[in-house]
């Protein structure tokens, strides 16, 4: 029987026996695939041309088929490594398990566990294309009520794609350590490459969550 967990299981198999360009052959949207082992989220990563197609991944899978829970993308006017801030975006949903009867958090849901400071996380998170292996740390976790009079800050960092100057990057970087809910992670500098993950809130669907991530490095495989 299919379930979106066995789903993801076999994008995670594929990607294991062939690497990215193994995924690129069944959609070739497919970018990258991200993985963050403290919050067990293994998923591919699509970007489009255009921003309209954009849409499409909100209600169709990796395998383009149509699905509630969509498929997380870059948004199609930044690009991880490049960009000063990338943005990947992704529902935040729960799948209820056949035998169990538990809920696990899937897509980007899990991403909700960042606004909870925890010893035992890295807060890294890594993103492998054909040939580079990324790796990026949490600076940042922030939630925000879109109805509220007074978000700002939180649309600055959500739109903000491109530093023009060093003033641009100090608005950004001080938005960010404003609306953490954690306080500041980890240090961070002009010429730093960051990339924002946006997903809703599992708590409260008027709620928003972004965590902010700052490129350590990238690796030729």
């Amino acid at each position: 029987m299919f379930t979106y967990d066995s789903y993801l299981q076999s994008l995670y198999q594929i990607k294991q026996e062939q690497g990215v360009k193994g995924l690129q052959n069944i959609n070739d949207d497919c970018i990258a695939y991200l993985e963050c082992d403290d919050l067990d989220v293994h998923l591919p990563i699509v970007q489009t041309k255009n921003k309209q197609d954009e849409q499409f991944y909100l209600t169709h899978d990796f395998k383009k088929r149509s699905n509630e829970f969509g498929s997380p993308y870059q948004r199609s006017d930044s690009q991880f490594g490049t960009t000063d801030n990338a943005v990947f975006e992704g529902h935040s949903t729960f799948v209820e398990s056949l035998f169990n009867h538990k809920k696990s958090q899937t897509i980007f849901g899990a991403f909700n566990n960042y606004l909870q400071k925890n010893s035992n996380y890295n807060y890294l998170i890594k993103i492998e294309t054909p040939t580079q292996i990324f790796t990026y740390k949490v600076v940042s976790a922030i939630s925000f009520n879109t109805k509220s009079t007074d978000i700002s800050r939180q649309l600055s960092i959500y739109q903000t794609t491109i530093f023009s100057s060093r003033a641009d990057f100090d608005v950004f970087y001080d938005n960010i350590k404003q609306c953490s809910v954690l306080g500041e992670l980890d240090d961070a500098e002009y010429g730093d490459k960051f990339l924002t993950i946006f997903t809703c809130s599992n708590i409260d669907l008027d709620y928003r969550v972004m965590i902010v991530l700052k490129q350590l490095s990238a690796e030729l495989i």
